[in-house]
């Protein structure tokens, strides 16, 4: 695969300010190089990883997942402040084996000398009693850690009473009446009050929701997530079966023309558009990768509606610039294509298709 050029994005050998959110890519109109960087790593999907992280793996021309050498399953972590991968994952289990591969490589190369050297200051670390080790003051610390960080020992029942008391302040209020009045009217005016109900409605229902949204909208442009196939006219009745395997899809109709194209993917493409000055993500019926073909299924009555036409438009100006062809599949194609669909392994599909066959 071609290395995808990120230099728009960088200014004196460092990333432009913002370019790290979804946003930036919309205001500058570089929607487009968002969707090729999420194209281009989408072995990352799974992850759910940040765009700095997709945006080093296409720096360093990385074109799979790099998995811990140790245990092979999971992904390495990526750290932002250093860009960089670990060398290990997170797994306990990993890093016990890294710390003991350290050591013996660290004990490798010491000399006889340095390994005796050691030898003896472990010995003699490890020798005589707390007092004789550490000193007085540090001995004291240490003892005292120890003895609060040791759960396990059993309690008396006067030691488990001595702490409940103690808890509760040995038995007396902690706050005066006086001063718990003064506490419920405080709380009283500070959550019950227009002023703050109105703040955490505004807050709830203008940034919080905002929020999400960006984010939904992220996962559904990078392919993480794909809406619920559950539209009420198909009632998930809507599924082709080839090969003795079943397929979902969202309308008879799809069905049908994946039965004649099953070399089509469903629904990988997807496509940020914009209706009412509000940002939307197109998801793409079909894509062809071999002929680079996306074709979209519409009957002629939903093909001049306000929100399908702006969909076209946008569908039409991304395969332009990415040098793919744009297909509506309405009607016409069914009248002259619905016969050849077997419909005694797919019995289901018939009533839909009464016209056109």
């Amino acid at each position: 695969m071609k290395k995808l050029d990120l230099s728009i994005i960088y200014k004196n050998g460092r990333i432009k300010k913002g370019a790290l959110s979804n946003e930036w890519y919309y205001l500058n109109n570089l929607h487009h190089l968002l969707h090729d960087i999420c194209e281009y790593t989408s072995f990352l999907n799974p992850y759910n990883v940040s765009l700095r992280e997709r945006i080093y793996y296409i720096d360093n021309n990385i074109n799979s997942v790099q998995l811990c050498s140790y245990c092979n399953k999971n992904k390495l972590i990526f750290k932002p402040n250093k860009i960089c991968l670990t060398q290990i994952c997170g797994d306990p289990s990993c890093k016990k084996i890294l710390t003991s591969i350290r050591s013996k490589d660290m004990h490798r190369n010491m000399s006889d000398v340095k390994k005796k050297d050691r030898s003896k200051k472990i010995s003699i670390s490890n020798s005589g009693s707390f007092l004789e080790r550490y000193g007085v003051e540090k001995s004291k610390i240490i003892i005292d850690k120890l003895s609060k960080s040791h759960t396990g020992k059993k309690q008396s029942k006067k030691t488990i009473r001595k702490r409940i008391e103690t808890r509760k302040n040995n038995g007396l209020d902690w706050h005066t009446e006086e001063v718990k009045e003064k506490i419920s009217r405080t709380n009283q005016i500070t959550w019950n009050s227009n002023e703050y109900k109105l703040k955490r409605h505004l807050i709830y229902d203008n940034e919080y929701k905002n929020k999400m949204s960006n984010i939904m909208k992220n996962k559904i442009l990078t392919g993480e997530f794909t809406p619920c196939i559950t539209n009420s006219w198909t009632k998930w009745k809507s599924y082709a079966i080839f090969n003795g395997n079943i397929k979902k899809f969202r309308s008879n109709w799809e069905a049908v023309f994946w039965l004649l194209n099953v070399e089509c993917h469903y629904e990988k493409i997807r496509i940020p558009y914009k209706l009412s000055n509000n940002d939307k993500i197109y998801i793409v019926d079909f894509c062809d990768d071999v002929n680079r073909i996306l074709y979209e299924i519409k009957p002629y009555s939903e093909l001049n509606s306000l929100k399908n036409s702006v969909k076209i438009k946008f569908a039409t100006e991304w395969c332009k610039k990415n040098g793919w062809k744009y297909i509506i599949i309405t009607d016409d194609w069914y009248k002259e294509n619905a016969k050849k669909v077997d419909y005694s392994v797919n019995p289901q599909l018939k009533h839909s298709m009464k016209k056109f066959i």
